[in-house]
């Protein structure tokens, strides 16, 4: 059975908002996979990708604002249920 993934906003202008999301899906403001107008994400931001383990993660792609985790900066985040 085929896990569906899901880009859940907790803050910001998108707050609330959900995004379906797949291995190889890039985020960011333009020419994307998944759009997400906020001027703090960079035109190609993050990528959903699957770690050597199995696990998705969400990889910032140096972006400048970069991926942000209870207010601290990480180049990539596990992808939880």
């Amino acid at each position: 059975m085929a896990m569906e993934l899901v880009f859940y906003v907790k803050s910001g202008p998108l707050a609330g908002h959900v995004f379906p999301i797949k291995e190889g899906s890039i985020l960011g403001r333009a020419g994307v996979d998944v759009s997400l107008n906020d001027g703090k994400v960079s035109s190609r931001h993050a990528e959903v990708r699957r770690s050597k383990t199995g696990e998705f993660q969400l990889v910032d792609l140096k972006s400048r604002n970069g991926l942000k985790i209870d207010g601290q900066r990480v180049d990539q985040v596990a992808l939880t249920r």
